[in-house]
């Protein structure tokens, strides 16, 4: 689905910035250390649920970048599945993490181009590396946990992208949820 070769706009690389699934709370007494932190059983299904419906959309993806903490790769692993991403370039990168600095992130992923990269990591790190992307100072979104912002550039630069849509987890799901019903 997801993995064709269609291509939207040619000259334009697609970056969706994916928030991981809900993990286990970090206030629970049986929460391992951060990296290790998993998706919780509704965590995994909610973001199943968002993965089948945004594949629906059939994204252009060529490559995945990933968080290297275990509820990013979770749900990496869930996202390559339902887009059907069998032989995508995969790579997990450190840059990713939750207090990483966005340009650094934007550096990494200027180093494995694709047509479209899928890049799971965490709040704030995405949030501002999409404000980064599209210009902005300050965060102009924050990704719920399963949401997606999707944006386009000419390269990856701080200003050249532009925000095409946002997704939170529950419009996805719902949107899931008509789709198998028609």
């Amino acid at each position: 689905m997801g993995g064709r070769a269609t291509t939207w706009y040619p000259g334009v690389v697609w970056i969706h910035l994916l928030r991981h699934g809900i993990a286990i709370d970090r206030d629970d007494p049986q929460c391992p250390p951060d990296p290790l932190r998993a998706l919780t059983d509704k965590g995994r299904e909610r973001t199943e649920e968002v993965a089948r419906a945004f594949a629906g959309l059939q994204p252009v993806v060529d490559a995945v970048a990933v968080s290297p903490y275990l509820r990013a790769q979770q749900t990496a692993d869930i996202f390559i599945e339902a887009l059907e991403l069998k032989d995508v370039r995969r790579w997990d990168c450190e840059a990713l993490l939750p207090m990483e600095d966005p340009d650094r992130a934007m550096e990494a992923l200027r180093t494995r181009p694709g047509q479209g990269i899928l890049v799971i990591g965490h709040a704030p790190n995405l949030d501002r590396l999409g404000s980064r992307l599209c210009g902005a100072a300050q965060p102009i979104f924050k990704l719920k946990k399963a949401g997606i912002a999707m944006l386009t550039a000419d390269i990856l630069a701080v200003g050249r992208g532009s925000l095409v849509a946002l997704f939170p987890p529950r419009a996805l799901r719902r949107l899931g949820r008509s789709r198998a019903q028609d």
